[in-house]
């Protein structure tokens, strides 16, 4: 839940990485406004899924779930939002991860705090 209290606001937008229902991580896939009695905003996401663990920053590797896809209202998506970077992987003959490249379908999440100056 975005507290109501703070001094910045946090934009959402295709594309960002979420956490809602306290502990799902999702991809934004898209955002759209239902107007009934009065207007309301929506998000289309894909939740990811644990993959792995990367053994020397000890950070999570997730995987989009593409198959899934859940619509939420605004209140349901905690604050943060979390840096992912899209990764690759290869793998040598007894499954452990041989390599790492920029790009791909895995998502190497950042746990510790991004900001930009």
């Amino acid at each position: 839940m975005i507290p109501r209290n703070r001094s910045s606001r946090q934009t959402i937008t295709r594309g960002d990485y979420i956490t809602y229902r306290k502990n799902i991580f999702a991809r934004v896939e898209a955002i759209f406004v239902h107007k009934l009695d009065q207007a309301r905003i929506f998000f289309v996401v894909s939740p990811l899924q644990n993959h792995s663990m990367d053994r020397i920053l000890r950070i999570p590797i997730m995987r989009t779930n593409t198959l899934i896809q859940d619509i939420i209202g605004l209140p349901e998506i905690d604050s943060e939002i979390h840096y992912m970077i899209p990764i690759s992987l290869s793998t040598c003959a007894n499954d452990k991860v041989a390599d790492i490249h920029l790009g791909g379908d895995e998502l190497l999440h950042c746990t510790w705090k991004v900001d930009f100056f």
